[in-house]
């Protein structure tokens, strides 16, 4: 998969990654268990980080990998570094902080015992619906109040999970929602991103795709992710033939990023 700033990661099968933070000077990510193969964009001022087992990888522009496996003592995390350097922090109390760099590896294994036991997923308990109270005699019963509507956090959450289940449409349809009901919510501009990228990406919908990116734009006009909405505004106008709305983004990016990051690929975007 691709990041928002043109980073990839390879996951192998049957690992699981999860993202820890994820802020314009900081992105985290957790590796549960398999490997992750990362090649990282450098950002002046954003820190990218592995955490696997207790074990922290820190780098800034670089191609490397993490491992997170079982073995007889407990759990071994490796990490191999293909190019540029990270720095790798161990382990445990008082472990220190070392600089692998290109060509070599650097390997822990940790007692199971030692590391802290996930929490059980459970679902939550429900709720009991509140009763109306009874009613003075010859008085009809209040109504019970509605259940208010999902706030955007939650909206939020559940478009990324019904897309890490692949319920694709499923998240389409969440993320939507989250932009009719929060439009102002600070989340609405990186849930239009997202919906850009489903519709554009996953469900073949150029047209939605467009839509959503120019919601992006708008909506998070200072946001880290505007140049990626914008480049990806571009390549979708032009998929959609729609060559006024592919040149008016193009010459938006340009002006806006002459050295962005998708500075090439936009250029040579066929909006003519």
């Amino acid at each position: 998969m691709t990041l928002v700033d043109g980073s990839s990661l390879k996951v192998e099968p049957r690992s699981r990654v999860e993202v820890g933070d994820r802020t314009p000077s900081a992105l985290k990510l957790v590796l549960a268990r398999g490997r992750i193969a990362c090649d990282v964009t450098h950002r002046e001022g954003r820190s990218f980080v592995v955490a696997a087992g207790g074990v922290e990888v820190r780098v800034v522009g670089t191609r490397f990998s993490v491992a997170n496996e079982e073995a007889e003592a407990g759990r071994r995390v490796e990490v191999r570094v293909e190019r540029g350097v990270v720095e790798v922090r161990g382990a445990g109390p008082g472990a220190e902080v070392e600089r692998v760099e290109a060509g070599h590896s650097w390997s822990q294994v940790t007692k199971t015992e030692a590391l802290a036991a996930p929490e059980p997923e459970t679902e939550p308990e429900a709720e009991a619906e509140p009763v109306a109270p009874a009613a003075p005699a010859g008085k009809p019963h209040a109504h019970a109040a509605r259940p208010a509507a999902a706030d955007a956090r939650e909206l939020f959450e559940q478009a990324r999970g019904q897309w890490r289940a692949g319920r694709i449409e499923e998240a389409a349809r969440t993320y939507q929602a989250l932009l009719a009901s929060h439009p102002r919510d600070p989340r609405a501009g990186l849930a239009a991103f997202e919906l850009g990228r489903l519709r554009m990406d996953r469900l073949n919908d150029l047209t939605g795709a467009v839509q959503a990116l120019e919601q992006a734009v708008a909506l998070a006009p200072g946001a880290e992710l505007r140049e990626d909405a914008l480049a990806r505004l571009v390549s979708a106008s032009a998929a959609a033939h729609d060559r006024a709305r592919c040149t008016r983004a193009r010459t938006r990016y340009l002006t806006d990023y002459p050295s962005g990051v998708h500075h090439r690929t936009v250029s040579a975007a066929p909006c003519d």
